[in-house]
């Protein structure tokens, strides 16, 4: 099989890349569109007792949708074959960034279809997708109670990475409480991935966690019962 040489043809849409690769390069996909599809909102919610208003009980958002074109090309029929199939294989779970925008999107391929352009050699192929839009990860140091700002519009997970100087009985931070820290050993109650590690060791049974920390939009307070150095790290999340 014959690799996808760039020099045969020209990138004419937005670099697009699938987990950090140029799908351009790697396989012949020149992004033709991008763009969201609305999303579905479950609502709960009645006029107030004024009838100048509503009360609203809930309010979500249901999963995103987005759509990628793409014109992918190959230089015989098996290799462009395989430029489609390596493709979709890419984008099953992936994240999504173009050079367009900052924004970077978590996605799931929903669906696709792959048709003849009536040029040899090139296929017009179109990826749905379920997405969360996002920016890239912000991480902030503390050493000891202050704030962050998250720019995203959206309540988030937050990791928290705690590394005290000197060994600690017992800590408390966004009131969780956790036992028997090692001196310079990272602990981590880590809200993006659901994990709380030290050492790559499971540390679930030294905290009295009920719920991961989150991060809401704004201004946000990050409190702490001791001054220790702690990396925060979280993604704006956004509508």
């Amino acid at each position: 099989m014959i690799a996808f040489n760039i020099n045969n043809d020209k990138r004419l849409g937005d670099e697009c890349y699938i987990d950090g690769v140029d799908v351009y390069e790697r396989y012949g996909a020149d992004l033709k569109e991008f763009y969201m599809l609305p999303g579905a909102i479950t609502l709960d919610c009645k006029e107030n007792t004024g009838q100048s208003g509503f009360n609203v009980f809930s309010n979500t958002l249901e999963g995103k949708g987005a759509v990628m074109v793409f014109y992918v090309c190959g230089h015989s029929d098996e290799d462009l074959i395989a430029n489609v199939s390596n493709l979709l294989m890419a984008c099953r779970k992936c994240v999504v960034r173009t050079s367009a925008s900052r924004y970077e999107f978590p996605a799931v391929m929903t669906e696709y279809s792959d048709e003849e352009t009536g040029v040899e050699f090139y296929h017009l192929v179109t990826i749905n997708l379920m997405v969360i839009k996002r920016l890239p990860l912000v991480t902030e140091n503390l050493t000891g109670t202050g704030t962050i700002i998250n720019p995203g519009n959206q309540e988030s997970g937050m990791r928290l990475e705690i590394t005290p100087a000197t060994a600690l009985s017992s800590f408390a931070i966004e009131g969780i409480t956790i036992k028997n820290l090692k001196a310079k050993e990272t602990f981590i109650l880590d809200g993006i991935e659901g994990e709380v590690t030290a050492g790559g060791i499971n540390r679930f049974q030294d905290t009295d966690l009920i719920d991961f920390p989150k991060i809401k939009p704004g201004m946000n307070e990050i409190t702490m019962s001791a001054n220790v150095p702690v990396k925060i790290s979280f993604y704006p999340v956004f509508l």
